[in-house]
């Protein structure tokens, strides 16, 4: 993570998974309704405090590690298990092409 945008998207990720929004954040925080919805957006920069508390709320921790070891904690696209049938397809299609 190293934008705040970053922080912004882990932040609504894990809202969206607990199945929460910004207003119970607001509730069970007691944090400002905009507070919230601002540290969500990504919209200000947030006191540490805000995002702390958001994390703790989201089951979240928030953990300092070395640039080194945080690149091996990255989240990496996979490829697809199973291959959609437009893959399929275009797979194909480029194989038959000259």
């Amino acid at each position: 993570m190293k934008t705040l945008s970053d922080l912004a998207t882990a932040l609504r990720t894990a809202t969206a998974n607990k199945g929460l929004n910004a207003l119970r954040l607001h509730k069970a925080t007691g944090l400002s309704y905009l507070t919230v919805r601002d540290c969500l957006s990504g919209a200000k920069d947030a006191r540490m405090t805000t995002v702390l508390a958001l994390a703790n709320q989201l089951g979240l921790e928030l953990v300092l590690v070395p640039r080194e070891v945080a690149v091996s904690l990255e989240v990496k696209p996979q490829q697809a298990a199973v291959q959609t049938l437009v893959d399929h397809a275009t797979q194909a299609t480029k194989a038959t092409q000259p």
